[in-house]
């Protein structure tokens, strides 16, 4: 979390989510990153290998409730659990068909 600030919004959220520096630091540093709506989604895999067998049994279970980290630039803005599906504003769903009555 070298090169990063946290805003207000994000140190708020980080707080009453549990969120340690440490484990946005991991995450930024060991995570992947996608495009969302004009900012970056950090969150780490399911299965991270390597670096998480070395880490306390805390850390790990922290890790297994899926967090994220979205930042803009060098800010964070906010770092939250994957509940729900990330909305990425992207291509939009192919229209249902209709049904028929039934006659």
């Amino acid at each position: 979390m070298k090169n990063f600030v946290l805003t207000k919004h994000a140190r708020a959220r980080s707080v009453q989510r549990g969120i340690s520096p440490e484990l946005i630091g991991f995450i930024l540093e060991h995570g992947g990153r996608e495009r969302v709506n004009g900012a970056w989604l950090h969150r780490c895999p399911r299965g991270v290998r390597g670096p998480a067998r070395e880490l306390r049994v805390k850390f790990r279970e922290k890790l297994a409730k899926q967090p994220y980290v979205l930042t803009e630039g060098r800010r964070i803005l906010t770092a939250g659990y994957c509940y729900k599906r990330v909305k990425t504003g992207g291509r939009a769903r192919k229209p249902r068909a209709r049904r028929r009555a039934v006659r």
